[in-house]
């Protein structure tokens, strides 16, 4: 019991740092690095498929999952931000 709320609590604090970091390097704070970088890498730019090599290297599949799963923010159309 008391290790299923620690795997919880790990999870969401893994979810907000991820968010931070996504929203310090100019993305939206609700979108993850992971789903910004899998939208980068179907837009063709170098570093979407370098991180999403990593990542996949790391869990494969990450990035396509991660895609799947989450919708672009609203700021985003076509995988491209609106000013």
């Amino acid at each position: 019991m008391i290790v299923r709320v620690l795997r919880r609590y790990a999870v969401s604090v893994a979810l907000a740092l991820d968010r931070l970091l996504n929203a310090v390097v100019g993305g939206s704070d609700r979108d993850t690095v992971t789903a910004r970088a899998a939208r980068a890498r179907s837009c063709g730019r170098w570093w979407g498929w370098a991180l999403c090599a990593i990542l996949d290297r790391l869990d494969p599949g990450h990035c396509a999952r991660e895609a799947a799963r989450c919708k672009p923010p609203n700021d985003f159309v076509n995988g491209q931000k609106v000013p």
